[in-house]
């Protein structure tokens, strides 16, 4: 029997091949799970003003529209745990209508500057959304 070294070099080739390639494609499936996992953020809501009341944890996808719980539903007036999200909080159930977000303020630095930080909170929904909110979306800031 005859084996030359190309058969030789090209059976240790395949065989590499397929032994690096399951990694590759094992960590490739970790980095689509992590993905997913990285597509929600679990805030709160509370039933009165500065997080007080009846309190209710909301996964929301980032970037859809989510639909409050019955339980919280037209009774929500203050919410937090928004993490690196701008969450906007609306009157009806499809995202749509009055709106009230965690937008930007503008703090003090303590050397006399100032910088605008984006709240990750809603201490008191506005009048018109307060006890009225029927649905929120997060979207990254």
């Amino acid at each position: 029997m005859k084996i030359s070294i190309f058969s030789v070099a090209t059976f240790l080739l395949a065989t590499a091949t397929a032994v690096m390639s399951a990694p590759l494609e094992e960590a490739m499936n970790m980095n689509q799970l992590d993905a997913r996992a990285a597509a929600t953020q679990t805030i709160m809501v509370y039933s009165n003003s500065n997080f007080g009341g009846f309190s209710e944890a909301i996964t929301v996808t980032i970037g859809s529209c989510k639909g409050l719980p019955k339980a919280i539903r037209d009774n929500v007036e203050s919410a937090d745990h928004f993490g690196n999200y701008r969450c906007t909080f609306f009157r009806q159930s499809d995202c749509q209508g009055v709106s009230e977000a965690n937008d930007g303020e503008t703090i003090g630095t303590g050397d006399g500057g100032s910088m605008k930080v984006t709240r990750p909170y809603i201490k008191k929904m506005r009048i018109l959304l307060r006890n009225h909110a029927r649905s929120v979306r997060c979207r990254p800031l």
